[in-house]
């Protein structure tokens, strides 16, 4: 059940996606049926970000829910209540997602910068099982079963090289010493390297997982 409801979000997003890159809508037919005028700013609003965002390039309109707590915005864009009560409208939904991913981006380049110098995966993978333990069940469905135990094998593996994650502050705070804006920029860009605009957050964590594990390894 959870994996249908998953599959029909991430369905539900793509396809008003599409639908506003058709230009083939009514702006009036997109708003929910309230007479709430707080409710009716905010679903223009994500109107408005989604038609900009449609555009090459994006036109820079704010989304509503920049900043909102991620699961927050996971409970807007699965929600599962009955659509005639307009919980959220679909362009609601879709800002959610776009600010969901946006922040999961953001938080899986900076997991990735950790394997920037030294190969150490320790960071990598203990931040990669603390996102998937604070996900709720429904995008939890979307990973492959044992998914938790296969990342908690290659942590220990991990930790059996370089030694107890109870180091690794120490190690942090010298590689933030020595960090400049041109190694933040080349991380970035290899980052950037392995994913592409179409995949969903649990396709993009899963890139990072096999870059990581190809990476080379070095010695303690």
């Amino acid at each position: 059940q959870l994996n249908r409801l998953y599959t029909k979000g991430q369905n539900d997003v793509y396809e008003f996606g599409v639908m506003i890159s058709s230009r083939n809508y009514n702006e009036k037919d997109l708003l929910p049926k309230t007479d709430d005028p707080e409710r009716l700013s905010v679903a223009q609003q994500s109107i408005d970000f989604a038609i900009g965002l449609s555009y090459l390039p994006p036109k820079n309109v704010s989304n509503p829910f920049a900043g909102m707590a991620r699961n927050d915005l996971s409970a807007m864009v699965y929600d599962d209540t009955n659509t005639n009560t307009n919980t959220y409208s679909e362009a609601e939904r879709y800002a959610a997602y776009v600010e969901l991913s946006k922040q999961d981006y953001e938080h899986f380049s900076k997991l990735f910068a950790k394997t920037e110098h030294n190969n150490d995966r320790r960071e990598l993978y203990a931040g990669i099982l603390e996102y998937f333990d604070a996900l709720p069940p429904v995008e939890k469905a979307a990973y492959p079963e044992g998914h938790r135990d296969t990342m908690q094998g290659l942590l220990d593996k991990e930790v059996e090289r370089w030694g107890p994650l109870a180091l690794l502050q120490l190690a942090a705070e010298e590689a933030a010493e020595k960090e400049t804006a041109e190694t933040e920029a080349a991380t970035e860009r290899q980052f950037e390297s392995i994913l592409n605009q179409g995949q969903t957050t649990a396709e993009m964590l899963q890139a990072i997982i096999k870059q990581a594990q190809e990476l080379p390894e070095t010695k303690k």
